[in-house]
């Protein structure tokens, strides 16, 4: 294993833009970040959710001193979308082939052009599954451009994935809020089951959305109370007079009885 590894993150949610930093790989779980070369795309760059000048990103990407380490396409776009389906408890490879089946049946295209990825999580209930579904054409645009740039390639993941892997952190009930390049990412772990929200925000409004984000979550999050919120990079938190600019910087955040 190498001690250093790069990500390519492509983005076309808001201001699309293609990231590529590097980590080095540290024994306490947390890797460190070393550096960042960014490149804005703008909407008269991009057709169909992709850059229209191939050329012009393996240029940019041939530019990089990547060649050494183990590189990963981080994606978050547009075309990816998520099934979410809940199962009752019966045995999970039948939970399993009834989702599979479902998908198929509702989503016929799906073998041909999309790649899947999916989380399963054990409820009270039974079983909930997260299945995203990733088109096949925007992995094979850049698989294409690290085969002609010879570019090690060992996998593609999706961007909150990168997020907590780099994030470090290992609390099992959270919220992680993550700012970047006008992108704002919202991760929420409720005992064990991640939920992911990503959208392009003006940043004088950030503290609002993300108040009515986690107000309205899925998990009714509402009625709850959660000790931890982690913010990076400057986001503001749930208060208006309250900016945290330090990585990670904890503090309580109470959701209980939110309308």
């Amino acid at each position: 294993m190498k001690d250093c590894f790069t990500v390519l993150t492509f983005n076309n949610v808001g201001n699309a833009f293609i990231s590529v930093k590097t980590y080095k790989r540290l024994i306490s779980g947390k890797d460190e970040f070393i550096n960042e070369d960014y490149l804005a795309l703008d909407d008269l760059q991009l057709k169909n959710g992709l850059p229209i000048n191939a050329s012009y990103i393996a240029e940019f990407i041939e530019g990089l001193d990547i060649n050494d380490y183990d590189l990963y396409l981080c994606l978050n776009c547009d075309e990816i979308f998520k099934i979410t389906t809940s199962m009752p408890h019966i045995s999970l490879s039948k939970a399993k082939k009834v989702v599979g089946l479902d998908i198929k049946t509702n989503y016929p295209d799906l073998v041909e052009n999309y790649d899947k990825k999916q989380y399963i999580y054990a409820t009270s209930q039974g079983y909930l599954f997260y299945d995203y579904l990733i088109p096949k054409r925007i992995i094979d645009f850049f698989k294409k451009i690290f085969k002609e740039k010879n570019i090690k390639y060992q996998k593609y993941v999706l961007y909150p994935e990168f997020l907590l892997k780099t994030s470090g952190i290992k609390d099992k009930e959270y919220v992680y809020a993550f700012n970047e390049h006008g992108l704002g990412t919202l991760i929420l772990n409720y005992n064990g089951a991640y939920s992911y929200s990503t959208f392009a925000y003006n940043f004088n409004a950030l503290n609002q959305t993300y108040y009515q984000m986690v107000s309205k979550h899925q998990y009714e999050l509402e009625k709850k109370t959660l000790d931890k919120v982690y913010c990076t990079f400057g986001v503001i938190g749930f208060s208006a007079k309250a900016e945290y600019k330090e990585p990670f910087k904890k503090y309580k955040f109470e959701l209980k009885g939110l309308k």
